[in-house]
């Protein structure tokens, strides 16, 4: 928030003194104290707020909007993490960032997604869109419509989601910007960058606009891949012979458990025995980028043309670390029963 005060003015304390002697004290003239002339307080997220608000008011049926209205400064890291802000919006995450949305409660393939007004597709096969794909620096708004009107499209049962990009006339005069940011994760030891450009001026009736923005994320996840537990059963009553009678007897000697009939299951299948222990690594590393390019003549407040190009990449590679400790993998017969700490794992 920027503050802008013009003039001046003078400040007056008051220390907390006994009524008797306050009263005493003459109260300040006019002329101590300088008028202020115009206080300007300048902001972003005000105007946002009024022009969501605008736009609510202007609309027929149930929507709710976001508007950023300076440059690069859409609130969150993409769009579905943004929506979740608005009321009868869900979200679906993955990897801990949010990716499909759902309106009013219904699954995320009811939901019809337009981008300056043409239909959106999914690269994931289904009719649900993926909204990390889209790098928020380089939205302008976006308006979540819940009630159906005459004028709209076929397909969004629960709702529609109205995507619009940045357009040189959204800004006043020539803007450049640009951010760049770091993220580090303890876990995968991973510095992360984000970096977003975005220039934009106008020429009279004429403007142009381009932006581009690129972001990683790398993520770790640390998961045991499994403890199994066998009864012994597969040693004692299976194994015939010398192979049996070695377990047997190793049970006796190294867990002092004496094992009376092996082939009685109901006994051998109460000792059990750790057959795996394992770990497993997860890292996933996701890469973002896109960018927009407009090109706008508006001659007047009421007539626009425009030519709006948007582009955007999101890929993701995943690689899976999984070690494994096996006791007994295959049906033998036991030598040493070891006991359970570090140095047997």
């Amino acid at each position: 928030m920027k503050n802008q005060i013009l003039g001046t003015t003078a400040l007056v304390v008051a220390a907390a003194t006994p009524f008797a002697a306050f009263a005493q004290t003459a109260a300040p003239t006019s002329s101590d104290v300088a008028q202020v002339d115009e206080i300007v307080v300048t902001g972003s997220y005000r105007r946002s707020l009024e022009q969501a608000v605008d736009i609510k008011r202007k609309g027929v049926g149930f929507s709710d909007s976001i508007v950023a209205t300076d440059v690069a400064n859409f609130p969150e890291q993409n769009l579905a993490e943004a929506l979740q802000r608005i009321p009868g919006v869900t979200i679906e995450r993955n990897r801990g960032l949010g990716q499909r949305v759902s309106v009013r409660g219904l699954p995320s393939e009811f939901t019809f997604v337009t981008i300056n007004g043409l239909a959106t597709a999914s690269g994931s096969g289904g009719r649900d869109v993926e909204f990390d794909i889209f790098a928020s620096e380089i939205i302008q708004q976006v308006t979540v419509q819940k009630s159906p009107r005459a004028a709209d499209e076929e397909g969004g049962i629960a709702g529609s989601v109205n995507i619009s990009t940045a357009r040189p006339f959204d800004y006043e005069g020539r803007r450049v910007v640009a951010s760049a940011e770091g993220a580090y994760n303890s876990i995968s030891e991973k510095t992360d960058p984000k970096l977003s450009f975005l220039a934009s001026d106008t020429w009279g009736d004429w403007g142009g606009l381009v932006s581009f923005s690129a972001a990683r994320r790398t993520n770790r996840t640390d998961s045991e891949s499994g403890i199994n537990f066998r009864p012994l059963t597969r040693f004692l009553a299976t194994s015939t012979g010398a192979r049996g009678a070695q377990a047997q007897a190793v049970l006796a000697r190294d867990a002092g458990v004496v094992v009376q009939n092996r082939a009685n299951t109901a006994e051998t299948d109460r000792i059990i025995f750790q057959d795996k222990v394992g770990d497993r690594a997860y890292l996933n590393t996701q890469d973002q980028w896109g960018g927009a390019v407009s090109l706008q003549y508006r001659p007047s407040s009421n007539f626009s043309l425009a030519f709006d190009a948007l582009i955007g990449r999101y890929e993701t590679t995943e690689d899976q670390y999984d070690a494994a400790a096996y006791s007994a993998s295959s049906r033998s017969t036991l030598e040493t029963i070891h006991e359970f700490d570090k140095t047997t794992i």
